[in-house]
């Protein structure tokens, strides 16, 4: 037995709507979230040094001895090495010192002290809290 419906409603308005993500326009949407997200994640690094916190919140381990300089940043080398890319099926996190291996995972003679996201261990809370944010945002801006 067919059943009848009536839809009513602005056609016009789901018209536009599937004409926004029709084609490239997604594509555009998701590179434009990509991009957002490498920007907040970068600034979530940044902070994650001037606190001296890993990404998932908890404090660096002390050193063993007392230096002059914040830890991880005699020469700030380690904490502008770091750059976090949009690819096609995500954001890449990376540093440009070997030294920061040693640090993000720690040796037996020196605690682990990360400064991004690692493998294995998921990813932040903080992290996907802000990552929403970016989603919310850009889909806002561009559907507004």
């Amino acid at each position: 037995m067919p059943i009848s419906v009536q839809v009513k409603g602005d056609f016009a308005k789901l018209s536009a709507f599937q004409r926004k993500l029709a084609g490239s326009a997604l594509a555009k949407v998701r590179r434009d979230i990509l991009d957002q997200m490498a920007i907040r994640s970068l600034q979530m690094v940044d902070r994650g040094f001037d606190a001296k916190r890993s990404p998932y919140g908890g404090k660096w381990a002390k050193r063993k001895r007392s230096y002059p300089w914040p830890t991880l940043q005699r020469t700030r080398g380690l904490r502008s090495s770091v750059k976090v890319v949009a690819t096609r099926s995500g954001i890449l996190f990376s540093y440009g010192k070997f030294y920061g291996a040693f640090h993000q995972s720690g040796t037996r003679h020196m605690a682990s002290r990360k400064f991004i996201p690692a493998d294995g261990f998921g990813l932040p809370s903080r992290y996907r809290k802000s990552y929403q944010a970016v989603v919310r945002r850009v889909l806002k801006d561009y559907f507004a």
